[in-house]
């Protein structure tokens, strides 16, 4: 009964599959014991196709497989403050090019070198004339566009298609564009295409038409299209042109191109028909162009489309390499504005480059101004313009967009008559030199201030060299790019301000540590140990200048600056405390740092000592009063902060080991008093010699 079915279940495959359903726990071991990595990597594959189809697939999976899947906490509420993802990563699993790249340096970077795609070669172009041969010219246009993108190339072949049709002696392309201010005019991409003429002669010309004067500019503004038996009839038509080119013009059939959006993209001319009909361009002819324009319309839109995202991508590139080389140096602000100022002046080909910060304490004024030219790129010059160079810098128009937090676009300065300070300073000469202007607002992280400005002066031709306005993509990209200039300088000047609070905690705490004071009970201490016995001078041996302290354990010496003070008569004659002498004397001891090799305690004693032998032995203590022997032995001259005394070492210590400036200064902030000052400028004139 079993062999028969299961040679039933054999013969009908479904019959199989619904016992593997209902036998789960048999279908998961004979696939797991069983399953090769070709079967396993199939079913991965057939999984991961089957996800994006639809909502479906997922329900299917579910009832196709007992096993719930679990459900993240995640799905069904997100966290606050958690960011909505707005693309995956998988999306991008297709064979892209690498994002990060390294140059022929080897240096990392984000740009990627411009690829030199090979392009199938245009199909030669063939005049027949009947209407076979047109068909087959037609499926080759149409074949040449699905695979190009160059818009001159294939306009240059559409107008010698279009010339087997109408016969016209010059064909010529317009193409609108947009300057900063948004004005619309005509450019040519192609000029005086005529039989015979090759592609690289119909393209040097480049002529700019204004917006609705002449016949193009008429039929760019209104969209519809001319034809014009006599030119010189029309008083639309600009004569200059044949004056340049010393052509005659006589009949024209001009035609709006446009895009699926009926909005006019460029504008295609014939001139001067060749043959039938007296010279002008009859109805038919009309109807060919404007069918052949068709054509272009479609050129040109995939064409800009495919130069929009070439331009995107190449953008996005550009600001991920210059957000990187931003954020390499974020612990000097001098250094980041460098880095800004030259990589803005190398890209954006402008001549100078000044960035103004705002000053924190006085939002109305600028604390720091880094000023550079395209002449400096090639200088190692690190520095900030210095103050007699800071008149060539005008201040105006940063202080105006600093105050309305808005971009400012000058494309003649000279002529802009919206400031005041440009009338006044026409005579000026660093006025003069200053052109075209773009100045953008640097803001923080939160965008509701405004932390610097940068100011470009002059945007230069590549080629020429001559000073032209900035345009629209000139604003965008430095709008872009401002953003990671706002978050570099803000972190640096963060950085700097965290490093300044870190020193002056630093030297509050290295202030703070003098000031301790001995404790009671080694005070109690040693005062009960020098009541008890102090040995004398003679048998402690400290009048004699060939002392040592080796034998001396830190309680002995101690003892013997009491010894000094006593046999120095400084105890009787200032009436001195005992108990204030001894928390004196270890109080300073204890302010002396055990781990330091030189200014120690040692060396302050040793010093005390030396001082004490010339007073005893050399008799100097005659000549002196009793407060300059005390000045002598516990403080310092004012001239020379080099006496030998006790706190001569502490002094030094503080000077040498841990920045003696930046204590001095603290101190003088503390104390207020006159002497630190005076204090605090000896030592450093002596420092400086």
């Amino acid at each position: 009964r079993e062999r028969g079915g299961s040679r039933s279940l054999s013969r009908n495959p479904d019959s199989v599959e619904a016992w593997l359903d209902d036998h789960w726990d048999f279908t998961f071991s004979y696939f797991v014991r069983k399953a090769t990595r070709e079967m396993v990597n199939a079913w991965f594959a057939e999984r991961v196709h089957s996800i994006p189809v639809c909502k479906e697939g997922v329900r299917s999976h579910t009832e196709s497989c007992p096993c719930p899947l679990p459900q993240s906490p995640r799905a069904e509420s997100s966290a606050p403050g958690t960011p909505t993802r707005k693309i995956s990563a998988s999306e991008f699993d297709r064979p892209l090019r690498p994002i990060v790249v390294k140059d022929s340096e080897g240096t990392v970077s984000f740009l990627l070198d411009s690829e030199k795609k090979e392009q199938m070669p245009l199909t030669p172009t063939r005049f027949d004339s009947n209407e076979g041969d047109q068909c087959s010219r037609l499926l080759e246009l149409v074949k040449d566009i699905s695979s190009h993108l160059d818009v001159t190339a294939l306009c240059h072949k559409i107008f010698l298609h279009i010339h087997g049709l109408i016969s016209a002696d010059r064909y010529s392309l317009f193409l609108v564009c947009e300057d900063s201010s948004n004005d619309k005019f005509l450019i040519s991409r192609l000029f005086d295409v005529a039989e015979g003429s090759t592609l690289e002669e119909a393209s040097n010309n480049c002529i700019r038409l204004e917006w609705n004067k002449g016949i193009v500019g008429h039929v760019a503004a209104l969209g519809e299209p001319l034809n014009i038996k006599d030119a010189y009839e029309d008083p639309r038509f600009n004569a200059e042109v044949d004056q340049i080119t010393g052509y005659k013009t006589q009949s024209i059939l001009c035609m709006p191109i446009k895009n699926h959006r009926e909005e006019v993209v460029g504008v295609a001319q014939a001139i001067n028909k060749k043959s039938g009909n007296g010279g002008t361009f009859t109805e038919k002819d009309e109807k060919d162009f404007a069918a052949y324009l068709a054509f272009c319309g479609i050129v040109l839109h995939n064409a800009q489309l495919y130069e929009t995202s070439l331009l995107e991508n190449k953008r996005n590139q550009v600001l991920l390499d210059l957000a990187s080389l931003i954020f390499e140096e974020q612990q000097s602000l001098e250094v980041i504005l460098k880095k800004i100022a030259a990589t803005i002046i190398s890209f954006m080909q402008v001549q100078k480059c000044t960035i103004f910060i705002v000053d924190e304490d006085c939002s109305e004024s600028f604390s720091s101004v880094f000023h550079m030219e395209c002449e400096e790129l090639e200088k190692s010059s690190d520095s900030l313009t210095r103050e007699r160079d800071a008149s060539k810098i005008n201040y105006m128009y940063a202080q105006y967009v600093k105050n309305t937090m808005e971009p400012l676009n000058i494309p003649d300065v000279s002529k802009d008559r919206r400031f005041p300070w440009t009338n006044e300073s026409t005579g000026n000469v660093n006025q003069q030199c200053m052109r075209s202007l773009l100045c953008t607002p640097i803001k923080n992280g939160k965008k509701n201030k405004v932390i610097g400005v940068c100011q470009l002066v002059n945007k230069m031709e590549e080629n020429t060299g001559k000073v032209k306005p900035f345009n629209r993509n000139d604003e965008q990209f430095l709008e872009a790019f401002v953003i990671f200039c706002g978050l570099g300088i803000q972190n640096t000047q963060m950085y700097e301000a965290v490093e300044r609070a870190m020193a002056k905690q630093m030297v509050t705490l290295e202030v703070l540590s003098y000031h301790a004071s001995a404790a009671e009970e080694e005070t109690r201490e040693l005062q009960a140990l020098a009541a008890a016995v102090v040995p004398s001078a003679q048998t402690l041996k400290i009048t004699d200048f060939s002392f040592s302290d080796f034998e001396l354990s830190d309680l002995e010496t101690a003892l013997c600056t009491i010894r000094m003070f006593t046999d120095l008569h400084l105890v009787q004659n200032f009436q001195m405390k005992h108990e204030v002498l001894c928390r004196w004397i270890l109080s300073v001891k204890k302010n002396y740092r055990k781990n330091v090799a030189y200014h120690n305690w040692r060396h302050a004693f040793n010093t005390a000592q030396c001082m004490f032998a010339a007073l005893k032995a050399g008799k100097i203590q005659n000549k002196l009063t009793d407060l300059e022997i005390l000045a002598l032995l516990i403080a310092s001259r004012k001239i020379f902060p080099g006496g030998c005394d006790l706190c001569h070492s502490l002094l030094c210590f503080l000077i040498e080991e841990q920045g003696g400036a930046e204590v001095l200064d603290a101190m003088v902030i503390v104390e207020g008093g006159q002497d630190l000052r005076e204090l605090k400028f000896t030592i450093c004139k002596v420092l400086t010699v």
